[in-house]
């Protein structure tokens, strides 16, 4: 039974008059949800079922204020949103589970988790008197969710469903009350009316006996006595009858009262209800919300399948049928409804939970069916949401490669990605819900604990370790511990973790081949030097770079105060751009005032150098490995050879056309001999065979990226160095070629040639190559330098092209007045060049970032005007260019 405070019945009042507190009293007491009601602005509890009184323990409730008598609860926002909804007098909505743990008597099972809904109440003024309290058992859903995952608890208004139907059953009650005491009134009224008639009687029998007073004077003191004994007991019946009116009325205020809080209550649900009648299912009462939904057309006094039509063909007329047949209550939850909300002949999609119940009148038999529904749309949408979200995220963090695991206050994991079943031997099923201790072991966990400590107190943790998680799976980590905070509680840390040993491994290895790399240098023919950091200090400095200063310090100073003559160059300059940009830099007999001796004479020192950026195991710039060569020597050579070749030139003006074409070789000559002359042959073996001895002695294995990345740059350094002797022996030989007779060469055949030889780049970069040269049946120039001159200008349109589109090559060649035109054309990256015919100088380069040497389009030139030919060029930048090659005919 229910605790109750209500006053007591008055002694004389009938017992009919008792029965609408007993109907309210049955609709708390079989309410399927906790329920009770709450007085005054303190919250003192008056009313209790069975369900309520369950959640606490089953402690004393009634007539206590609700703080006092559940004081577990006074840390939690419960009381607050109470106090809230008290004091603005609206509903309100716990959907967050509340945690009871009861202090006096804790359950095995941990705490009880309950969400609630408090509907007010009010007098008949209006005036909030208190508060109708709702609360719903959702420790199974809380303890699944916790067990299984992210699953919501339970609606609250699914729970409410059962709590409005007992309701509706109890405004019934009431009406059959009202109407019984409605039939004791009357009654009432009745036996009033002949107790009037038989005072009436009375009067008049007393009005006779006093006629005859004077004849029976003692018969006239006895009718005396006796109408005095009947005025009295007159004015009893009249006050009997006058307590009982006023018993019935009280009665029947009490039962009105309690109707109309009923009433409110049902229609200030925040749900959709209507009443159903008879087997057609004819709509007698439907709530504002019910009416919302169908777009507030006619339904009241329609069979429902005909007030909404476009319900037909759906499952709820048939379930509505066989409710009324069976008198079954049927639950529908998330089902998706096709519905013309706004009445205006568009079909919406939305989600619906609802109960149909059978009513029944005062013999059990059933009468109608009772509706109660609400819309889920945004639950069921956010649902499908969530769930799509969380198999993303699996499916996501079961592609990467390092460990992310959610772990709550308790320090179980409540998610694990699939890295973890590979390092711990258990599905990610069996992962959930076990202590962390248990998975990685003792060793790693008393690491872990501290940083845990630190993650569940609201910091964030980020730390490297070497965990032993057995003895055969023993890992340097990187770990995260990210806390995960609601409403300004730690509720749990997410944890991240990558393995790190072949780094820690590697970098152990980097030490020991730094170490090596040191050696190398030191015993390197070549000047190299190694500048560490923003500020350039000398951390390397081998014994052929001092021997350049032998009387200066160098090693451990920085460079402008181990060289202070520097700081006016261009030197300061061009380091900070290879610091900063991390491209190497090549300079070719740069002339600086330097002093070889401290406190020695400026010298001028010609300087043929290379800056090349250093990089750290994350691939950042820490400083500049320095080659230098110097070439004063070479270069005061050159200069007196210029200066000899300088006065021929001025001795031969007159000389002619001979002359002049000797004066051209004379200038290419010159550019030979600028590089040839300096005499780099012999270092460059000598580096070329200590490489090739290093790489032999110096296993593969063995070698660290550094030290394979620098023997590779010393390799390409010398292999640049041999290229351009290489290609200025051919700029002399194109020299060395001018005047003689070249015989008529077929093109197409040559074309097919350099085609065959440039497939594997054609390939690669994925060209599409037309060829369309019938139009020239042969060309006069020697096979080789027609092959040269139609190799460099296909291979430069395949290696220069465009990155963001199908590079496009087309070869074609035309009778044009007395000569052949022969034209290479590209869609690449094309040449920014001044107007008129250009003219390509040797070491010229256009675009940087290819590797190249800028000979080949000099080579052409002079190959092409040393037959008396020109070349042509129609290039804009980024678009493409036009290559067109002029042969005499």
């Amino acid at each position: 039974m229910p605790q109750n405070v209500r006053p007591a019945a008055t002694p004389a009042a009938p017992a009919k008059a008792a029965g609408p507190p007993q109907s309210l009293d049955a609709v708390v007491r079989d309410s399927p949800a906790g329920l009770a009601h709450l007085a005054g602005a303190d919250h003192q509890v008056t009313v209790t079922n069975a369900l309520f009184r369950q959640l606490f323990g089953s402690r004393p409730l009634a007539g206590l204020r609700l703080a006092e008598a559940l004081p577990e609860l006074v840390d939690q926002p419960f009381f607050g949103r109470l106090d809230e909804a008290y004091r603005t007098g609206t509903s309100c909505h716990g959907h967050e589970p509340v945690a009871f743990q009861d202090a006096t008597q804790p359950g095995p099972g941990g705490p009880v988790y309950f969400t609630f809904m408090a509907q007010v109440t009010r007098d008949e003024a209006g005036t909030v008197t208190g508060l109708l309290l709702f609360a719903y058992n959702v420790s199974a859903h809380v303890r699944a969710r916790q067990q299984a995952g992210s699953m919501p608890p339970p609606s609250t208004a699914q729970q409410l469903v059962i709590v409005n139907e007992q309701l509706a059953v109890a405004n019934e009650e009431l009406d059959v009350t009202n109407e019984e005491l409605q039939v004791s009134n009357e009654e009432l009224l009745v036996s009033n009316e002949e107790l009037r008639s038989t005072n009436e009687q009375l009067v008049v029998a007393n009005a006779e006996l006093r006629t005859q007073a004077a004849e029976l004077r003692r018969a006239q003191q006895a009718v005396q006595r006796l109408n005095e004994e009947l005025s009295l007991t007159n004015d009893g019946l009249v006050d009997t009858i006058t307590d009982s009116l006023q018993d019935t009325e009280a009665a029947r205020a009490e039962a009105e009262a309690q109707r109309l809080r009923l009433h409110r209550l049902v229609t200030e649900v925040p749900a959709m209800l209507a009443v159903l009648t008879g087997p057609d299912h004819v709509v007698e009462l439907a709530n504002d919300n019910f009416r919302a939904l169908f777009g507030h057309r006619e339904l009241v006094g329609r069979p429902f399948r005909q007030a909404a039509p476009e319900l037909e063909g759906q499952p709820f007329f048939d379930q509505l049928d066989e409710v009324f047949r069976t008198g079954e209550t049927y639950t529908g939850t998330d089902v998706p409804v096709t519905l013309d909300r706004t009445h205006s002949g568009q079909l919406d999609q939305l989600f619906a939970t609802y109960i149909y119940q059978a009513t029944r009148d005062g013999v059990g038999r059933i009468t109608g069916l009772l509706i109660f529904a609400y819309e889920v749309t945004e639950q069921v949408l956010a649902r499908q949401e969530r769930e799509d979200i969380a198999r993303q995220r699996q499916l996501v963090t079961d592609a990467l490669p390092a460990l992310i695991a959610y772990v709550d206050r308790k320090r179980r994991y409540q998610f694990n990605n699939q890295a973890y079943a590979g390092w711990f031997g258990q599905s990610v099923d069996q992962l959930r819900g076990q202590l962390v201790r248990e998975v990685v072991g003792e060793a790693a966990y008393a690491a872990d604990a501290p940083y845990m400590a630190r993650a569940l107190a609201g910091e964030r943790v980020d730390f490297e370790a070497r965990m032993a998680y057995r003895d055969d799976l023993v890992k340097h980590v990187r770990t995260s511990f990210v806390p995960d905070v609601q409403q300004e509680q730690v509720v749990g840390f997410y944890c991240l973790i990558s393995d790190i040993t072949e780094q820690v491994t590697a970098r152990a290895e980097v030490a020991r081949q730094r170490q090596q790399l040191h050696e190398l240098f030191m015993v390197a023919p070549g000047a190299i030097a190694i500048l560490a950091g923003p500020d350039l200090l000398f951390e390397l400095v081998n014994p052929a770079y001092q021997q350049i200063f032998p009387g200066r310090e160098l090693l451990g100073k920085l460079l402008l105060d181990a060289l202070p003559e520097l700081a006016d160059t261009e030197i300061p300059g061009l380091c900070r751009q290879v610091y900063e940009t991390g491209a190497t830099y090549v300079a070719e007999e740069l002339p600086l005032q330097l002093a070889r001796q401290t406190d020695g004479p400026l010298e001028e020192i010609y300087w043929t150098f290379t800056y090349q950026a250093r990089r750290n195991e994350q691939g950042m710039v820490d400083g500049l490995i320095v080659f230098s060569y110097d070439v004063t020597s070479q270069v005061r050579a050159r200069q007196q050879v210029q200066a000899l070749n300088q006065q021929l030139a001025t001795r031969n003006d007159a000389l002619g056309d001979t002359n002049q074409q000797l004066t051209r070789t004379n200038v290419d000559l010159d550019t030979f001999v600028y590089t040839a002359s300096h005499d780099l042959q012999g270092p460059l073996n000598n580096l070329d065979g200590l490489l090739r001895a290093l790489r032999e002695e110096l296993p593969v294995s063995d070698r660290s990226v550094p030290v394979a990345h620098l023997l590779e740059m010393l390799h390409d350094s010398v292999d640049r160095f041999q290229h351009t002797l290489t290609h200025l022996s051919a700029v002399a030989r194109v020299q060395g070629e001018t005047g003689a007779s070249a015989p008529l060469v077929p093109l197409a055949d040559v074309v097919r040639d350099v085609l065959l030889d440039l497939a594997l780049p054609i390939a690669e970069a994925g060209a599409q190559v037309s060829v369309d040269v019938d139009g020239c049946p042969a060309v006069r120039l020697t096979e080789k330098n027609l092959r040269s001159v139609v190799y460099n200008l296909i291979s430069n349109a395949v290696k220069y092209r465009h990155p963001d589109r199908v590079p496009q090559v087309r070869v074609q060649c035309r009778a044009q007045d007395q000569r052949w035109a022969l034209a290479v054309q590209d869609n690449g990256l094309g040449l920014d060049l001044p107007p008129g015919r250009p003219s390509f100088g040797l070491f010229e380069r256009f675009h940087t970032h290819v590797d190249g040497s800028g000979v080949g389009l000099y080579m052409v030139q002079k190959l092409v005007e040393n037959e008396g030919g020109e070349l042509e060029v129609v290039s804009q930048l980024g678009q493409g260019s036009t290559f067109t090659v002029h042969f005499p005919r």
